[in-house]
């Protein structure tokens, strides 16, 4: 996760450079999503934190729990990431038209 690259270093010919760099392991990752209500015109906010990196099928669980809480269709708003486009087709399969998804412009 974003190392910095080497390519050229000041160490003698023939002796490797020892690189130091930050690494960090205690990285958490967060799915989230904004709500406005329809009749009440209100602002909900609906988080869910991951230990390691997110892939499509958290981000469909997510959309899965929040569909169950909010008993609504949804309109989902993505950008291109491939977890929410792989999330995208099996809500497809399963919701159909209750879940819609629009992605972002390239």
């Amino acid at each position: 996760m974003l190392q910095p690259t080497v390519r050229r270093t000041w160490a003698p010919q023939g002796q490797t450079p020892i690189h130091y760099s930050w690494n960090r392991h205690d990285r958490l990752s967060v799915t989230g999503a904004i709500t406005v209500s329809p009749v009440q015109q209100r602002l909900g906010f609906y988080f869910s934190i991951a230990s390691s990196n997110v892939t499509g099928n958290e981000v469909f669980a997510f959309v899965q729990q929040l569909r169950r809480y909010l008993k609504r269709p949804l309109l989902v708003i993505w950008d291109r990431f491939s977890g929410h486009k792989k999330a995208a087709r099996l809500l497809h399969d399963i919701y159909g038209t209750r879940i819609h998804v629009e992605f972002l412009p390239a």
